[in-house]
């Protein structure tokens, strides 16, 4: 018996038999709409793999040593700064004042709290496509506009 899930499908077990239900729709957080041109963790192990010739479990497990020791020392309060990528630096937010939702009037606490944030060194910010680039119907030179 094939129990793998059909398009919008995905398949749990339960006991002995197998319940399909439609798939959850993927989200983002804050309802943002996901990307799918995002880069997960899989498609970057699956790239170190290729790129050092070793098998996709070696580049998985390269890819978590590297986020469990940039993780390990956030969390020993340090930052960790990438030459020539940018720098993860931890940041602390005040508590806010407690505010009440308008969708069902329930009152939200706000505490303090360290978050995480990253900032991109020069030689990154410049593979970025720009926002001020020339687009294709702007011209180059101001003599083609005859």
């Amino acid at each position: 018996m094939d129990h793998r899930a059909g398009p919008g499908l995905s398949d749990r077990r339960h006991g002995s038999g197998a319940c399909r239900r439609p798939a959850r729709p993927l989200t983002s957080p804050r309802g943002q709409e996901p990307q799918e041109d995002a880069l997960n963790k899989s498609q970057l192990s699956n790239a170190v793999a290729d790129a050092l010739g070793v098998a996709k479990s070696n580049g998985a497990a390269a890819v978590d040593l590297v986020l469990g020791a940039i993780g390990a020392s956030l969390a020993a309060g340090h930052d960790v700064t990438l030459h020539d990528f940018g720098t993860f630096r931890l940041t602390h937010r005040e508590a806010q004042p407690p505010r009440q939702s308008a969708l069902n009037g329930k009152t939200y606490a706000r505490p303090a709290r360290t978050s995480v944030r990253f900032k991109p060194y020069a030689a990154l910010r410049a593979r970025l496509p720009s926002a001020a680039a020339p687009t294709d119907h702007t011209p180059a030179d101001p003599a083609d506009l005859d």
